[in-house]
């Protein structure tokens, strides 16, 4: 699942590019993808998970050059750790 505020060419390429790169490298039929348009991120991500269900949340620590959205990413990770009841795993983003 991919939350995003915005509605772009730019931003459904990469998603687009992620999930071919999943389903080539990937052998399991079970992996789901969708995309949600919201700017509450968290609170839409915690409705998602309580209606899909999913075996396990992923989520990317993007590396930004900003300090604070480094901040507001991280908060964002740790307040999906404390709600989610699905685990949660974080990993670096990819490139």
């Amino acid at each position: 699942m991919h939350i995003t505020h915005k509605d772009e060419d730019q931003s459904i390429e990469k998603l687009n590019t992620f999930r071919n790169k999943v389903q080539s490298e990937i052998d399991y039929s079970s992996i789901n993808f969708k995309t949600l348009y919201s700017f509450e991120i968290v609170d839409t991500l915690r409705k998602a998970i309580e209606e899909d269900q999913p075996d396990i949340v992923l989520m990317p620590e993007r590396k930004k050059t900003n300090i604070f959205k480094r901040g507001l990413v991280r908060d964002r990770i740790k307040k999906m750790q404390t709600c989610s009841p699905s685990p949660l795993l974080s990993y670096p983003a990819l490139s």
